[in-house]
């Protein structure tokens, strides 16, 4: 079968133009693995597809009287009982619903969901990990991720030595 010049030239318009419209497409939905869209500008594309930014995160040993992190580290003793997840948001509408899944990274291993509500549109909290009365988080590597609409928006990991 033979195709003439027009008739080629008209198919490799087509197939240049599903291949740009595919990239294009794989482009505004990849994301990687801390929520961040593969655009430009990371910050910008996660606002729009979450409606929340994180400004701010840390794990620490505790929280003020203000929701302060009280001693921020990301490293634990093997004795520690409890620790901290404290972050910073804005552009939330309030009562935005949000996910914090605790792991054990070392097998990725899930231990907890905690859900709960952004109060404001901007402001700062925290939440924490507590083990039972007696017991302490086993020795390894832990990870945090806090997501909105199933989508991760900050990820922070900490290790208890």
């Amino acid at each position: 079968m033979k195709i003439d010049i027009p008739n080629r030239t008209l198919i490799l318009v087509l197939i240049l133009l599903a291949v740009t419209l595919f990239a294009d497409h794989l482009r505004r939905s990849e994301t990687t693995a801390n929520g961040f869209s593969a655009s430009s500008n990371p910050a910008l594309a996660r606002t729009i597809s979450t409606g929340i930014r994180i400004t701010d995160a840390k794990m620490a040993t505790g929280l003020d009287d203000q929701l302060m992190p009280v001693n921020p580290t990301d490293v634990f003793p093997r004795n520690t009982q409890r620790v901290y997840c404290w972050f910073s948001w804005e552009g939330a509408v309030p009562q935005t619903e949000v996910k914090a899944d605790w792991n054990y990274a070392i097998d990725d291993v899930h231990i907890l969901t905690y859900s709960f509500r952004i109060p404001r549109k901007k402001g700062a909290g925290g939440i924490s990990l507590l083990m039972p009365t007696g017991k302490v988080l086993p020795v390894g590597s832990y990870r945090v991720d806090l997501a909105v609409k199933n989508q991760v928006v900050q990820s922070l990991s900490f290790k208890v030595k």
